[in-house]
Protein backbone atom coordinates (compact mmCIF):
# COMPACT_ATOMS: atom_id res chain seq x y z
CA UNK A 1 0.00 0.00 0.00
CA UNK A 2 1.27 3.49 -1.43
CA UNK A 3 0.69 7.05 0.42
CA UNK A 4 -0.86 7.71 -2.74
CA UNK A 5 -3.32 5.36 -2.08
CA UNK A 6 -4.08 5.46 1.50
CA UNK A 7 -4.58 9.55 1.07
CA UNK A 8 -7.07 8.67 -1.65
CA UNK A 9 -8.92 6.26 0.55
CA UNK A 10 -8.69 8.56 3.50
CA UNK A 11 -10.31 11.23 0.95
CA UNK A 12 -13.13 8.65 -0.27
CA UNK A 13 -14.20 7.25 3.12
CA UNK A 14 -13.30 9.42 6.08
CA UNK A 15 -13.41 12.85 5.02
CA UNK A 16 -17.05 15.07 5.28
CA UNK A 17 -17.32 18.59 3.84
CA UNK A 18 -18.50 21.17 6.31
CA UNK A 19 -18.99 24.57 4.61
CA UNK A 20 -15.90 25.18 2.69
CA UNK A 21 -13.40 23.45 4.66
CA UNK A 22 -12.90 19.55 4.45
CA UNK A 23 -13.31 17.65 7.64
CA UNK A 24 -13.02 14.13 9.64
CA UNK A 25 -15.96 12.03 10.04
CA UNK A 26 -15.54 11.13 13.77
CA UNK A 27 -18.05 8.36 13.59
CA UNK A 28 -15.93 6.51 11.21
CA UNK A 29 -12.64 6.33 13.38
CA UNK A 30 -12.97 4.12 15.26
CA UNK A 31 -11.14 0.37 15.00
CA UNK A 32 -14.18 -1.39 14.97
CA UNK A 33 -15.31 0.60 11.68
CA UNK A 34 -12.02 -0.14 9.76
CA UNK A 35 -12.16 -4.04 10.35
CA UNK A 36 -15.61 -4.48 9.90
CA UNK A 37 -15.42 -2.69 6.56
CA UNK A 38 -12.87 -4.64 5.43
CA UNK A 39 -9.77 -1.57 5.81
CA UNK A 40 -7.86 -3.48 8.65
CA UNK A 41 -5.30 -3.11 6.53
CA UNK A 42 -5.56 0.69 6.04
CA UNK A 43 -5.99 0.65 9.43
CA UNK A 44 -2.29 -0.96 10.42
CA UNK A 45 -0.87 1.12 7.68
CA UNK A 46 -2.02 4.54 9.58
CA UNK A 47 -0.16 3.13 12.87
CA UNK A 48 2.73 1.80 11.71
CA UNK A 49 3.13 5.06 9.51
CA UNK A 50 2.50 7.29 12.56
CA UNK A 51 5.01 5.65 15.27
CA UNK A 52 6.43 9.21 16.08
CA UNK A 53 3.85 9.73 17.40
CA UNK A 54 2.18 9.23 21.35
CA UNK A 55 0.59 6.28 21.37
CA UNK A 56 -1.94 8.65 23.18
CA UNK A 57 -2.76 10.60 20.30
CA UNK A 58 -6.33 10.74 18.35
CA UNK A 59 -6.84 8.54 15.27
CA UNK A 60 -7.93 12.45 14.08
CA UNK A 61 -3.85 13.69 14.70
CA UNK A 62 -2.62 10.52 12.94
CA UNK A 63 -4.87 10.43 9.34
CA UNK A 64 -3.50 13.98 9.87
CA UNK A 65 -0.48 12.90 9.75
CA UNK A 66 -1.24 10.29 6.80
CA UNK A 67 -2.98 12.51 4.49
CA UNK A 68 -0.37 15.52 4.51
CA UNK A 69 3.00 13.41 4.72
CA UNK A 70 3.92 14.75 8.39
CA UNK A 71 6.77 12.53 9.35
CA UNK A 72 7.54 14.17 12.79
CA UNK A 73 5.36 16.43 15.22
CA UNK A 74 6.07 20.47 14.75
CA UNK A 75 7.66 22.57 16.74
CA UNK A 76 6.66 26.00 18.61
CA UNK A 77 7.85 28.91 16.58
CA UNK A 78 9.62 30.51 19.93
CA UNK A 79 10.73 28.07 22.21
CA UNK A 80 11.22 24.82 20.36
CA UNK A 81 8.63 22.68 22.54
CA UNK A 82 5.98 20.01 20.69
CA UNK A 83 2.95 21.43 18.89
CA UNK A 84 -0.62 20.23 20.03
CA UNK A 85 -2.99 18.90 17.69
CA UNK A 86 -6.27 20.86 17.04
CA UNK A 87 -8.17 19.31 14.44
CA UNK A 88 -7.86 17.93 11.10
CA UNK A 89 -8.86 21.24 9.67
CA UNK A 90 -6.54 23.62 11.62
CA UNK A 91 -3.76 21.45 12.23
CA UNK A 92 -0.87 21.71 14.59
CA UNK A 93 -1.43 25.15 17.25
CA UNK A 94 1.87 27.31 15.59
CA UNK A 95 2.82 28.28 19.76
CA UNK A 96 3.35 25.55 22.70
CA UNK A 97 0.47 27.90 24.49
CA UNK A 98 2.50 29.97 27.07
CA UNK A 99 1.91 33.25 27.41
CA UNK A 100 5.25 34.99 25.84
CA UNK A 101 5.60 32.47 23.00
CA UNK A 102 2.10 33.30 22.22
CA UNK A 103 2.39 36.89 22.39
CA UNK A 104 5.98 36.31 20.08
CA UNK A 105 4.49 33.69 17.42
CA UNK A 106 1.51 36.00 16.90
CA UNK A 107 3.59 38.84 16.48
CA UNK A 108 6.17 37.16 13.82
CA UNK A 109 5.20 33.66 12.81
CA UNK A 110 3.89 34.46 8.50
CA UNK A 111 1.23 32.31 7.59
CA UNK A 112 0.24 31.22 3.70
CA UNK A 113 -1.51 34.06 3.32
CA UNK A 114 1.73 36.22 3.92
CA UNK A 115 0.92 37.47 7.02
CA UNK A 116 1.27 36.98 10.83
CA UNK A 117 -1.54 36.54 13.34
CA UNK A 118 -2.03 40.05 14.79
CA UNK A 119 -2.10 41.21 11.13
CA UNK A 120 -4.57 38.90 10.19
CA UNK A 121 -6.78 39.46 12.99
CA UNK A 122 -6.15 43.23 12.96
CA UNK A 123 -7.33 42.87 9.56
CA UNK A 124 -10.48 41.12 10.77
CA UNK A 125 -11.38 43.51 13.25
CA UNK A 126 -10.68 46.73 10.78
CA UNK A 127 -12.95 44.60 8.47
CA UNK A 128 -15.84 44.73 10.79
CA UNK A 129 -14.94 48.11 12.23
CA UNK A 130 -15.23 49.94 8.82
CA UNK A 131 -18.86 47.78 8.16
CA UNK A 132 -21.26 50.65 7.37
CA UNK A 133 -24.83 50.18 9.12
CA UNK A 134 -27.99 51.72 8.48
CA UNK A 135 -27.42 55.09 9.34
CA UNK A 136 -24.33 55.65 6.83
CA UNK A 137 -21.67 55.10 9.93
CA UNK A 138 -19.41 52.67 10.48
CA UNK A 139 -19.26 50.29 13.65
CA UNK A 140 -15.88 52.01 15.43
CA UNK A 141 -17.63 55.68 15.01
CA UNK A 142 -20.73 54.21 16.75
CA UNK A 143 -18.30 53.32 19.35
CA UNK A 144 -15.80 56.25 19.20
CA UNK A 145 -19.07 58.64 19.64
CA UNK A 146 -20.53 55.97 22.59
CA UNK A 147 -16.77 56.25 24.40
CA UNK A 148 -16.71 60.35 24.06
CA UNK A 149 -20.39 60.54 25.16
CA UNK A 150 -19.25 58.53 27.73
CA UNK A 151 -15.92 59.91 29.27
CA UNK A 152 -17.61 63.50 28.84
CA UNK A 153 -21.13 62.87 30.70
CA UNK A 154 -20.08 59.81 33.27
CA UNK A 155 -19.31 62.14 36.59
CA UNK A 156 -17.13 59.89 39.29
CA UNK A 157 -17.00 60.28 43.07
CA UNK A 158 -14.59 63.40 42.74
CA UNK A 159 -16.87 65.39 40.52
CA UNK A 160 -15.03 65.31 37.65
CA UNK A 161 -16.00 63.06 34.42
CA UNK A 162 -14.02 60.38 33.36
CA UNK A 163 -12.42 62.26 31.07
CA UNK A 164 -11.31 65.09 33.01
CA UNK A 165 -10.03 62.55 36.13
CA UNK A 166 -7.90 60.77 33.35
CA UNK A 167 -6.48 63.97 32.34
CA UNK A 168 -5.53 65.08 35.65
CA UNK A 169 -4.17 61.40 37.01
CA UNK A 170 -2.21 61.79 33.76
CA UNK A 171 -0.71 65.17 34.66
CA UNK A 172 0.12 64.32 38.05
CA UNK A 173 1.94 60.97 37.17
CA UNK A 174 3.74 63.01 34.16
CA UNK A 175 4.91 66.18 36.96
CA UNK A 176 5.27 63.65 40.39
CA UNK A 177 7.18 60.84 38.90
CA UNK A 178 11.02 61.35 38.75
CA UNK A 179 13.46 59.65 36.61
CA UNK A 180 17.01 58.59 37.43
CA UNK A 181 18.12 61.71 35.77
CA UNK A 182 16.30 63.97 38.45
CA UNK A 183 13.67 64.87 36.32
CA UNK A 184 10.19 64.22 36.22
CA UNK A 185 8.68 62.18 33.37
CA UNK A 186 7.11 66.13 31.83
CA UNK A 187 10.78 67.86 32.06
CA UNK A 188 12.62 64.81 30.54
CA UNK A 189 10.33 64.40 27.47
CA UNK A 190 9.93 68.83 27.29
CA UNK A 191 13.96 68.74 27.22
CA UNK A 192 14.06 65.46 24.63
CA UNK A 193 11.38 67.31 22.50
CA UNK A 194 13.64 70.51 22.08
CA UNK A 195 16.41 68.83 21.68
CA UNK A 196 15.05 67.03 19.15
CA UNK A 197 13.82 70.27 17.36
CA UNK A 198 16.96 71.76 17.89
CA UNK A 199 19.40 68.69 16.41
CA UNK A 200 17.92 66.92 13.84
CA UNK A 201 18.74 68.38 10.30
CA UNK A 202 15.71 68.54 8.00
CA UNK A 203 15.41 69.58 3.83
CA UNK A 204 17.92 70.31 1.48
CA UNK A 205 18.69 73.95 3.40
CA UNK A 206 20.13 72.15 6.65
CA UNK A 207 17.60 73.28 8.91
CA UNK A 208 16.45 72.12 11.85
CA UNK A 209 12.80 71.14 12.34
CA UNK A 210 12.47 74.00 15.08
CA UNK A 211 14.05 76.42 12.11
CA UNK A 212 12.30 74.88 9.44
CA UNK A 213 8.82 75.16 11.28
CA UNK A 214 9.00 78.43 11.86
CA UNK A 215 9.88 79.18 8.25
CA UNK A 216 7.19 77.64 6.72
CA UNK A 217 5.03 79.01 9.83
CA UNK A 218 6.39 82.35 8.11
CA UNK A 219 5.71 81.55 5.08
CA UNK A 220 1.98 80.77 5.60
CA UNK A 221 1.56 83.39 7.95
CA UNK A 222 2.32 86.36 5.26
CA UNK A 223 -0.96 84.97 2.51
CA UNK A 224 -3.52 87.02 2.17
CA UNK A 225 -7.13 86.05 1.91
CA UNK A 226 -9.86 87.22 0.68
CA UNK A 227 -10.95 89.79 3.57
CA UNK A 228 -7.42 91.70 2.00
CA UNK A 229 -6.11 90.70 5.35
CA UNK A 230 -2.89 88.18 6.00
CA UNK A 231 -2.61 86.26 8.78
CA UNK A 232 -0.22 87.75 10.46
CA UNK A 233 -3.10 90.92 11.16
CA UNK A 234 -5.79 88.35 11.67
CA UNK A 235 -4.13 87.29 14.38
CA UNK A 236 -3.64 90.50 16.13
CA UNK A 237 -7.01 91.45 15.77
CA UNK A 238 -8.12 88.61 17.10
CA UNK A 239 -5.57 88.92 20.23
CA UNK A 240 -3.70 85.65 19.30
CA UNK A 241 -1.84 84.67 22.51
CA UNK A 242 -2.70 88.15 24.40
CA UNK A 243 -5.49 89.44 25.09
CA UNK A 244 -8.01 90.53 22.07
CA UNK A 245 -7.24 94.54 21.07
CA UNK A 246 -9.33 97.15 22.02
CA UNK A 247 -9.76 100.12 19.60
CA UNK A 248 -9.31 103.33 21.27
CA UNK A 249 -12.42 105.24 21.01
CA UNK A 250 -13.03 104.39 16.99
CA UNK A 251 -10.12 105.96 16.29
CA UNK A 252 -7.96 102.98 14.43
CA UNK A 253 -5.54 102.24 17.46
CA UNK A 254 -5.59 99.50 19.02
CA UNK A 255 -4.13 98.46 22.71
CA UNK A 256 -3.59 95.47 24.05
CA UNK A 257 -2.80 96.35 27.94
CA UNK A 258 -2.87 98.82 30.28
CA UNK A 259 0.45 100.06 29.55
CA UNK A 260 -0.56 101.13 25.69
CA UNK A 261 -3.79 102.35 26.84
CA UNK A 262 -2.27 105.00 29.29
CA UNK A 263 0.06 106.27 26.38
CA UNK A 264 -2.80 106.81 23.92
CA UNK A 265 -4.74 108.60 27.13
CA UNK A 266 -1.58 110.87 27.54
CA UNK A 267 -1.23 111.38 23.92
CA UNK A 268 -5.04 112.59 24.33
CA UNK A 269 -4.47 115.29 26.50
CA UNK A 270 -1.38 116.01 24.59
CA UNK A 271 -3.50 116.83 21.91
CA UNK A 272 -1.38 114.62 19.48
CA UNK A 273 -3.54 111.28 19.32
CA UNK A 274 -4.91 112.51 16.06
CA UNK A 275 -1.00 112.39 14.39
CA UNK A 276 -0.12 108.73 16.04
CA UNK A 277 -0.59 105.91 13.79
CA UNK A 278 -0.34 101.89 14.01
CA UNK A 279 2.99 100.65 14.26
CA UNK A 280 4.46 99.24 11.60
CA UNK A 281 5.53 95.40 11.55
CA UNK A 282 8.89 94.47 11.99
CA UNK A 283 11.07 91.41 10.79
CA UNK A 284 13.47 90.18 12.52
CA UNK A 285 16.24 87.33 12.99
CA UNK A 286 16.68 84.71 15.21
CA UNK A 287 19.57 82.31 15.88
CA UNK A 288 22.18 82.31 13.36
CA UNK A 289 20.02 84.95 11.08
CA UNK A 290 18.08 81.76 9.08
CA UNK A 291 14.64 82.45 11.20
CA UNK A 292 13.29 85.20 10.39
CA UNK A 293 10.01 86.67 12.19
CA UNK A 294 7.61 89.24 12.75
CA UNK A 295 6.07 91.63 15.32
CA UNK A 296 3.85 94.35 15.22
CA UNK A 297 5.52 97.59 16.91
CA UNK A 298 3.01 99.12 19.44
CA UNK A 299 2.87 102.78 18.25
CA UNK A 300 4.24 104.89 15.21
CA UNK A 301 4.91 108.92 15.78
CA UNK A 302 6.66 111.20 13.46
CA UNK A 303 8.80 108.62 12.18
CA UNK A 304 9.32 106.84 15.46
CA UNK A 305 8.06 103.69 16.73
CA UNK A 306 6.96 103.86 20.71
CA UNK A 307 6.80 100.29 22.33
CA UNK A 308 5.65 100.21 25.82
CA UNK A 309 7.10 98.02 27.57
CA UNK A 310 7.49 96.75 31.40
CA UNK A 311 9.89 94.99 33.32
CA UNK A 312 7.96 92.09 33.76
CA UNK A 313 7.01 92.39 29.45
CA UNK A 314 11.05 92.96 28.85
CA UNK A 315 12.79 90.00 30.76
CA UNK A 316 10.67 88.96 33.66
CA UNK A 317 12.08 91.28 35.98
CA UNK A 318 15.77 90.04 34.84
CA UNK A 319 14.72 86.58 35.39
CA UNK A 320 14.17 85.39 31.42
CA UNK A 321 17.55 86.38 29.69
CA UNK A 322 15.78 84.59 26.05
CA UNK A 323 12.63 87.05 26.47
CA UNK A 324 15.49 89.98 27.00
CA UNK A 325 17.46 88.99 23.93
CA UNK A 326 14.07 88.69 21.97
CA UNK A 327 13.20 92.21 22.91
CA UNK A 328 16.43 93.83 22.02
CA UNK A 329 16.66 92.41 18.41
CA UNK A 330 13.46 93.74 17.68
CA UNK A 331 14.51 96.81 18.81
CA UNK A 332 17.94 96.65 16.60
CA UNK A 333 15.88 95.43 13.40
CA UNK A 334 13.97 98.41 13.82
CA UNK A 335 16.77 100.90 13.99
CA UNK A 336 18.18 99.20 10.82
CA UNK A 337 15.01 99.32 8.82
CA UNK A 338 15.15 103.23 9.44
CA UNK A 339 13.01 103.27 12.64
CA UNK A 340 13.94 105.49 15.71
CA UNK A 341 12.49 103.44 18.51
CA UNK A 342 11.63 104.78 22.08
CA UNK A 343 10.88 102.34 24.41
CA UNK A 344 9.36 103.66 27.37
CA UNK A 345 9.33 101.35 30.37
CA UNK A 346 6.93 101.01 33.27
CA UNK A 347 5.23 104.31 32.16
CA UNK A 348 7.72 106.68 33.26
CA UNK A 349 11.26 106.07 32.31
CA UNK A 350 12.62 105.87 28.27
CA UNK A 351 15.39 105.44 25.81
CA UNK A 352 15.40 106.53 22.20
CA UNK A 353 17.62 104.67 19.64
CA UNK A 354 18.94 105.43 16.57
CA UNK A 355 20.43 103.10 13.46
CA UNK A 356 22.15 100.00 16.16
CA UNK A 357 23.50 102.29 18.92
CA UNK A 358 24.25 99.28 21.32
CA UNK A 359 25.54 96.21 20.67
CA UNK A 360 25.23 94.08 24.03
CA UNK A 361 21.73 92.15 23.03
CA UNK A 362 21.72 90.80 25.99
CA UNK A 363 21.93 93.85 28.66
CA UNK A 364 19.26 94.04 31.38
CA UNK A 365 16.40 96.63 31.31
CA UNK A 366 18.70 98.81 34.02
CA UNK A 367 21.58 99.20 31.36
CA UNK A 368 19.60 99.39 28.79
CA UNK A 369 18.02 102.61 29.66
CA UNK A 370 20.87 104.23 31.73
CA UNK A 371 22.35 106.95 29.65
CA UNK A 372 25.56 108.17 31.41
CA UNK A 373 24.47 106.28 34.34
CA UNK A 374 20.86 107.84 34.92
CA UNK A 375 17.51 107.31 33.68
CA UNK A 376 15.24 109.66 31.78
CA UNK A 377 11.71 110.44 33.04
CA UNK A 378 8.86 109.83 30.55
CA UNK A 379 5.69 112.27 31.21
CA UNK A 380 3.79 114.40 28.99
CA UNK A 381 6.24 117.24 27.98
CA UNK A 382 8.21 114.17 27.15
CA UNK A 383 6.29 113.22 24.83
CA UNK A 384 4.92 116.71 23.34
CA UNK A 385 8.75 117.36 22.38
CA UNK A 386 9.26 114.25 20.84
CA UNK A 387 6.22 114.83 18.57
CA UNK A 388 8.09 118.02 17.50
CA UNK A 389 11.62 116.23 17.32
CA UNK A 390 12.44 118.52 19.62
Amino acid sequence: MTNIEIRDFIKDNLLIKYKVNWGLNSILLRKDWFFKHGYGEHYKYILNTTKFLPQTCSMGERIYSVFYDVHKIPLCFCCGAELKFKNFVDGYRISCGSHSCNLFVKANYVDKSGMTPNQRGGLEVSRKLNAILEDGKTIAQHRGELSAKTRTTTILDNGLTIAQDASNRGAATKMNTFLPNGLSIAQDASIRAAETMENIITGSLGESIKEFRIRKGTETKSVVGDDGIDVYERAFLNGAGRNCPTEYHESGLYYQGSYEKDFLDMATRVGIVEHIFRGPRIKYKMGDGRVVRQYRSDFLLNGRIFEMKSTWSYDEAGKNPSKRLKTNLKIKAATEQGFEVVLVVDRVMYRTFSFVDFYNFDCTVDTLLSDSGEYKSFDEDVLFKLSRNQ
